[in-house]
């Protein structure tokens, strides 16, 4: 059994320059940044001298599901969020691809896939065979994951359900809600999730309400993480451009707060039985719900190494990408 734990120096953001793109990443909230991530993409990748491509799409499953490769090596499958798409990893795969063969694909119901919907039935497990799927037509072996929020969700089903297709993991506060309920201090985080995000958003799309949805959620994620520079964006802040792109994915956001399970159960003892090498990553000023069930999933994975980053968010990768790639690129190479 393995584990350790490190704390990695408060981590800040440096650009101020009035409203402008730089300035929202500053504010650190996910919806705003992923504006600037996209629109910062063509001079990252200029600078690193790596090609571009257009997403390639494959069939799994019945749905499309589009992607980018890049690069030459092991591979690494990037998993992203919720309300995200495979423009989330966009400043990891430019240095990455230098060493490894790096895919990042967008969910199925995520931006630029036109898939079906059928919400009732959507979850994690769904995700999970998707990716399953994609990994095996591909024939990419067995891949190092990298996975955000209910990418790491996601992550986790892949890992136990088809174990063969799994080298390594990094996870970062993957959203185990159920376990919020086993204990006298999470529960009521888990009523707040519930009442104050979960349920609005199903209610605002069931009465076709999506923009009241993103309202929901933004405010909900702005007003319980706690940004360094003390600037939590709401809704109201946003340009219209940032709204329009968070709408893109939007889809993702409806099939998971109207599914009749988005959450399915995943036990500790699952979790125990993941032998395959862990890198957990948490924000120190992340939400509280996540910070307390990464905490618990670091103390019930079997090899795990824990990384708090002091001063983060749950918009870690956002806020600090440079810095994250770093971190990960040694567990990335270990054998």
């Amino acid at each position: 059994m393995r584990r350790n734990f490190f704390l990695i120096p408060d981590l800040m953001v440096f650009c101020r320059s009035g409203m402008s793109i730089s300035s929202l990443r500053s504010q650190k909230t996910r919806r705003t940044v992923l504006l600037s991530a996209t629109l910062v993409l063509s001079t990252v990748l200029f600078a690193q001298s790596i090609p571009v491509s257009f997403p390639h799409s494959i069939a799994v499953n019945g749905v499309l599901l589009h992607y980018v490769d890049a690069g030459r090596g092991p591979a690494v499958v990037f998993v992203h969020g919720a309300m995200e798409d495979y423009r989330a990893w966009d400043t990891q795969i430019a240095p990455l691809s230098k060493t490894f063969r790096v895919i990042s694909y967008s969910r199925r119901y995520n931006y630029p896939n036109h898939n079906a919907l059928h919400a009732g039935t959507y979850s994690a497990l769904v995700d999970a065979e998707d990716l399953a799927a994609l990994i095996q037509k591909l024939k990419l072996g067995p891949v190092r994951l990298v996975g955000h929020s209910y990418g790491a969700y996601v992550s986790l089903f892949l890992a136990l359900r088809h174990p063969e297709l799994v080298h390594s993991l990094v996870l970062s506060e993957p959203p185990i809600m159920k376990w919020l309920n086993d204990t006298p201090e999470g529960k009521p985080l888990l009523n707040d999730f519930m009442r104050n995000l979960w349920s609005p958003c199903a209610d605002a799309f069931r009465r076709k309400q999506p923009e009241a949805a993103l309202r929901i959620t933004v405010d909900w994620f702005g007003s319980h993480e706690s940004p360094p520079d003390g600037h939590s964006t709401i809704y109201a802040d946003l340009p219209a451009g940032a709204r329009n792109f968070l709408m893109q994915d939007i889809l993702e956001w409806q099939a998971l707060t109207t599914s009749r399970d988005a959450f399915p159960a995943l036990t500790r003892d699952q979790i125990r039985q993941i032998q395959k090498p862990v890198l957990l990553l948490s924000g120190s000023r992340s939400v509280p719900a996540l910070k307390m069930i990464t905490a618990e999933l670091a103390r019930t994975l079997p090899s795990v190494q824990f990384v708090v980053l002091q001063g983060a968010t749950h918009e870690m990768w956002n806020e600090v990408p440079q810095e994250l790639t770093k971190q990960i690129e040694p567990f990335l190479l270990s054998k």
